[in-house]
């Protein structure tokens, strides 16, 4: 079994680096978390409201200004333009900004590099910009790192660890689940039929942890290739609704609009982190995410 005695999380003010950061705080309590996250405005926000506080004497905020002198177990480079319509209002400063987080890791020495994207893996012929960006993202952490990299690609995270209070935000919020949550008008685009695969903020956490303490460099190509994380199970839309209707008995309003044509999904490698994962353990199902989410929602 690995150990890690020092962690860097990048992002770590965000939905994922936050409960990333909560996750290891508990499961390894010996392990100095150290965090960077390039929106001051938003690590300050976070400090006020407490809501770091499950970590808060372990976490410090460098801002880009990092210490040579200490070298990290491992770095979870989290830190990225996460707002898809973002994107849309200018696609270009989306993707820069995503490329200039990777600077956020200039004169960092660490000895394993764990790249999360927020975009599952998908294999088109004309991407688009927000897909682009982490695409462009990963080549250039391969190029510069090496096989110190593991890339891994997260399918839609959903849900929150109910003992600690951040919860997913996005302005304009664009993702199904906390959509329904925040009783918003839906918009529907084709008969709901489309699918996707969900997967609990606190299996991704899981899955992380888990590679930086057992995955071996030979257990991945030379091309570094990405790694998905997320159970095999997809969901319609409509599936998605019926359950949240099932859990909290509300009423919604839906606007259906023509159907968008969006990228194809190469689902492929769950086995490999269902293996990695701790013996027992069981993917947390849509209901659970749809629970959790709800109770960081009042």
């Amino acid at each position: 079994m690995g150990k890690m005695n020092r962690v860097l999380i990048t992002g770590v003010g965000g939905y994922i680096g936050h409960q990333l950061a909560a996750y290891i705080k508990v499961n390894s309590p010996h392990t100095i978390i150290n965090g960077i996250d390039i929106d001051r405005d938003l690590v300050v926000d976070l400090l006020v409201n407490r809501h770091l506080d499950a970590f808060q004497d372990d976490c410090f905020y460098l801002n880009g200004e990092n210490d040579t002198s200490v070298e990290y177990d491992c770095v979870f480079h989290l830190a990225a333009t996460s707002s898809v319509p973002a994107f849309d209002i200018n696609p270009l400063q989306g993707f820069y900004n995503t490329i200039e987080a990777c600077r956020l890791l200039e004169n960092v020495r660490f000895k394993k590099l764990i790249h999360a994207s927020s975009a599952s893996l998908q294999t088109v012929e004309e991407p688009n910009w927000y897909i682009l960006s982490k695409n462009t993202a990963e080549t250039i952490l391969n190029k510069a790192y090496g096989k110190k990299v593991w890339n891994l690609r997260l399918h839609n995270v959903a849900g929150r660890n109910p003992k600690f209070s951040y919860v997913e935000r996005h302005d304009p919020e664009t993702h199904l689940i906390p959509s329904l949550v925040k009783n918003q008008i839906l918009k529907v685009y084709g008969d709901g039929s489309n699918r996707r695969t969900y997967v609990h903020v606190t299996d991704v956490c899981t899955c992380m942890w888990d590679v930086a303490l057992y995955a071996k460099p030979h257990e991945f190509d030379k091309e570094n290739w990405p790694y998905e994380i997320g159970p095999p199970k997809s969901y319609s839309v409509i599936d998605v609704i019926r359950e949240y209707q099932g859990v909290s008995g509300a009423g919604l309003g839906i606007e259906f609009h023509p159907a968008r044509s969006e990228p194809a999904h190469q689902q492929s490698n769950y086995d490999y982190f269902a293996a990695k994962t701790p013996k027992g353990h069981e993917w947390k199902s849509l209901r659970e995410m749809i629970e959790d989410t709800m109770k960081g929602n009042p």
